[in-house]
């Protein structure tokens, strides 16, 4: 059987580049491969599209390792056009070589001539992985800093906020009103100040039918939920205030997952815009007087103890259990109601 089986791997990072990227890519491998004699299996040709190579979100990559770590893959080696195909994480390059390593699969980055076949590839993987992670910090940096640029000038940084609407200006993107969902911000921030629950509001609303922002995951119905509500009342752009810069999402060691960290005020950038403030200033200080009441009355302020959300709860350990990976606390995630089997599991 022929040891010069070759899958290719191609991949472009955004929408703002061609996808004539990929073609390109794919050519060049198999340009490679017919100077050298070997064949590349046409039905193991993967493409992601418009995707970061820091992102977990890479299902043609995955299907791609799944078949390389089977223990009886269809192919003997990877081609990429260069090593960023595959990770600009020098660490996550380093891991991944290693473990195709091991697994006697061979990855060949055509543009750049490594082949980890040779006895020098893991310095030049680590040369060339070092360098594409500089690219990814300062590529971060350039956008951070662009980002910053326009919530300056008075224009959106991007997102989607209940009760308002984006529209292309020139320069950028601007928020504005959205008269159709203003009203029943307004209408949450009253019921809520008039001494209705989180849940009484989200059960108020879900008993007319109000479309909720969007429809929650597995749902077949829209409804909404308590914990949006509450987000809901703490966002300062109801007030006509812009806060930009409170987190940043960093990546759990050893996997795809990013947990979001807040940063330090100081860093914070507001920019006051009354121009969009839906709720009247009185209004806001009266439902964050309750908001922090009912802080105090229900919550433990950061103390360990007894007394949080797990005194109202049915389930035993709600409050207490906490994911050993990002550190959330554990939520009923299945199985709500009486009669049934109910699991926790990380939100």
């Amino acid at each position: 059987m022929s040891r010069n089986r070759s899958a290719v791997c191609a991949r472009y990072s955004t929408d703002r580049q061609s996808p004539v990227s990929i073609e390109d890519q794919i050519r060049k491998c198999r340009e490679y491969a017919k100077g050298l004699g070997w064949e590349v299996l046409e039905n193991h040709i993967y493409t992601d599209e418009a995707i970061f190579a820091a992102s977990g979100e890479r299902p043609a990559f995955k299907a791609l390792l799944d078949l390389a770590f089977s223990g009886a893959p269809p192919f003997d080696m990877i081609l990429v056009d260069d090593t960023s195909r595959l990770a600009r994480d020098i660490a996550d390059a380093m891991r991944l070589y290693q473990r195709l390593n091991f697994s006697g699969i061979r990855v060949v980055a055509v543009s750049q001539g490594i082949d980890t076949a040779s006895e020098q590839a893991d310095v030049l993987v680590t040369v060339h992985g070092l360098v594409d992670s500089l690219y990814v910090k300062e590529l971060a940096k350039k956008t951070h800093r662009g980002l910053e640029g326009r919530i300056m000038h008075g224009f959106h940084a991007g997102g989607r906020c209940f009760g308002y609407q984006s529209l292309k200006a020139q320069g950028g993107v601007r928020l504005e009103i959205n008269h159709v969902e203003a009203p029943l911000v307004l209408r949450i921030f009253e019921m809520y100040a008039g001494g209705i629950s989180l849940k009484g509001v989200a059960r108020a609303l879900n008993g007319e039918q109000v479309s909720p922002p969007r429809p929650r995951a597995g749902k077949k119905y829209a409804t909404w939920c308590p914990s949006g509500i509450r987000e809901m009342l703490r966002r300062e752009l109801y007030a006509g205030r812009v806060i930009w810069n409170q987190s940043r999402f960093v990546k759990v060691p050893g996997t795809n997952r990013r947990v979001r960290r807040e940063r330090p005020q100081s860093e914070w950038r507001i920019v006051e815009r009354p121009e969009l403030r839906i709720i009247p200033v009185d209004l806001w200080q009266k439902v964050q007087e309750r908001v922090k009441a009912v802080g105090e009355m229900f919550g433990n302020n950061g103390r360990a103890g007894l007394v949080a959300r797990s005194a109202t709860s049915p389930y035993l350990l709600t409050g207490f259990l906490k994911c050993g990976q990002c550190g959330a606390n554990l939520a009923i995630v299945t199985g709500r109601g009486p009669g049934r089997k109910s699991k926790y599991g990380c939100p």
